[in-house]
C-alpha cells in the first residue's frame, strides 16, 4: 500500500517555485545580472511536481519504506508481522518483544484518504489495546 504527499503541498511548493522565479526574473531585467536564487525557484517547481507523483511511503509485507520527493529510499522500518505495528497516542510503533521503536511519519503531510487507510489497515491487523477490539464488535 502506497501513501502518497498531500497535493495542498505540491501546489504550495509550485507556487513559491513561481513567485521566486518570477521575482528573480524580474530582478535580473533591473541589474543584469543572474541571480542565483532564479535555480531555487525552479528547484521547487520541480520539487513540487515530484510530490504529485512519488508516494510519502509505501507498506510492504514486511517493512515500511520511507521515499523523499525525488522517490529514493530514505529509510526502511522491517518488521516480522502486521501485530508488530501499534498505534499508540496517534504514533506507530513496531513493538518486537520488550523493545518498541517509533515510525516516523507526518500524517500532516500525507493524503489524507490514503492515511485513513493505513490506519486502519494497522488497526484491524494489531489487536493490542482493548479499546482496539471493542472498535471491532459490531452490535
Amino acid at each position: 500500500m502506497k501513501v502518497h504527499y498531500k497535493q495542498s503541498m505540491g501546489i504550495m511548493m509550485i507556487i513559491s517555485g513561481i513567485i521566486i522565479f518570477g521575482l528573480n526574473m524580474y530582478l535580473m531585467t533591473i541589474s543584469s545580472r543572474m541571480p542565483i536564487q532564479l535555480f531555487l525557484g525552479i528547484f521547487f517547481i520541480i520539487i513540487g511536481a515530484f510530490y504529485f507523483k512519488r508516494p510519502m511511503f509505501e507498506l510492504r509485507e514486511n517493512e515500511i519504506v520511507l521515499f523523499n520527493a525525488f522517490g529514493m529510499v530514505v529509510k526502511r522500518y522491517p518488521f516480522n508481522s502486521m501485530e508488530e505495528l501499534i498505534i499508540v497516542d496517534n504514533k506507530i510503533y513496531i513493538e518486537n518483544g520488550s523493545s518498541r521503536k517509533r515510525v516516523r511519519l507526518s500524517s500532516f503531510s500525507a493524503n489524507k484518504s490514503e492515511w485513513d487507510q493505513f490506519i486502519a489497515l494497522i488497526k484491524k491487523r494489531s489487536f493490542h489495546s482493548s479499546s482496539d477490539l471493542i472498535d471491532d464488535v459490531k452490535f
